[in-house]
């Protein structure tokens, strides 16, 4: 790969990478959109709809615009339109205008992103030009998951672990949370060190609605864990115990059970759970991750054709937000704090 050719690939790299973080990371700060702006929950979902929508209508267009005007024209002109929507997203002193400038924000996304790929293929070839776009799709789309992360341990992972605890418990009337940045300096890779303020650690104590009352913790330092998203719930009359590490199986104990028999029992997922039983087609045969992806988009598509409702929408996005909010709240704070 000759010097040009990196470069390129680079450029186009970082103005795909910023349509799309914009796309994701605004969910952090929208119960500060909410405050600072008076928005509501309808505001809020049209500053990320409004987005949305135009880029991905637009994007065949800005892809044939780019044929007709020339692809690095259109690209540079999206990217001087990217910046200046932002800053005008940055300035909005009202909601409506803030959702106007998400517009605007979304079809300058519309020529950067067909622009920045067709640069690609059309600055390689061969073999090259399937390991360029490769390393353009793999970047992008890292790009989609960081945004969220530049929240930390708390917003990245404890946001599964607040909307798990409300599914399963209802909701979360006060809590008292601490955040830990454990370490506040990393390398900048250029051989200095950068400040770094996300925490670590994001844990919570938390009293629900119900009178339940429970804890939950993230952490991106627990050295040797995988994918460690557990829960424990203990009752009057039992218990349920699950980790991630091992979701193909439910651990059960029942005090209805007779006194000498009493213990955790394991349930392994199978056909009998409806619809694991459309990938597992025998007992002991066992789910993959991408089995659960697509029976949660089958689900999705469902919804939207009106065959039932989505339990995980804005609304529930936009409430598992504004309990990492509390939580850092009451990090600062030191003290309990009631929930929106």
């Amino acid at each position: 790969m000759s010097r040009q050719q990196r470069l390129t690939l680079i450029a186009t790299i970082l103005g795909s990478t910023v349509v799309f973080l914009d796309a994701t990371i605004v969910n952090v700060a929208l119960p500060s959109i909410g405050r600072e702006l008076d928005a509501g929950l309808a505001g809020q979902q049209w500053v990320v709809e409004a987005y949305m929508l135009t880029m991905v209508s637009l994007l065949l267009v800005g892809g044939s615009l780019g044929d007709q005007f020339g692809r690095k024209r259109l690209f540079v002109i999206g990217l001087v339109a990217f910046g200046a929507t932002s800053i005008l997203c940055a300035l909005a002193p009202s909601e409506e205008f803030l959702v106007g400038a998400r517009a605007l924000q979304g079809i300058a996304g519309a020529l950067l992103v067909p622009g920045s790929l067709a640069i690609v293929a059309a600055t390689f070839a061969g073999e090259k030009r399937g390991k360029a776009v490769g390393t353009w799709t793999a970047w992008t789309g890292i790009a989609t998951v960081f945004g969220p992360a530049g929240g930390g341990a708390l917003a990245d992972i404890g946001s599964h672990a607040l909307a798990t605890a409300e599914y399963l418990l209802g909701p979360i009337e006060r809590l008292m949370g601490d955040c830990v940045t454990v370490h506040d300096r990393r390398p900048d890779g250029q051989g200095g060190f950068r400040t770094v303020e996300v925490d670590d650690i994001g844990r919570a104590f938390l009293r629900f609605a119900s009178g339940a009352s429970g804890s939950i913790e993230a952490s991106w330092i627990s050295t040797g864990r995988k994918m460690q998203h557990d829960f424990e719930i203990y009752g009057s009359k039992g218990a349920l115990l699950f980790t991630q590490e091992r979701f193909n199986e439910l651990h059960v104990y029942s005090t209805a059970d007779a006194a000498g028999r009493r213990g955790f029992r394991r349930i392994e997922a199978g056909p009998d759970h409806d619809p694991y039983g459309l990938f597992c087609v025998a007992p002991g045969h066992q789910l993959g991750f991408n089995d659960l992806k697509t029976i949660e988009v089958a689900r999705f598509l469902d919804c939207l054709a009106g065959k039932g409702p989505e339990p995980f929408n804005f609304r529930s996005g936009a409430r598992v937000q504004a309990l990492v909010e509390a939580i850092q709240d009451s990090s600062r704070s030191k003290a309990w704090v009631k929930t929106p």
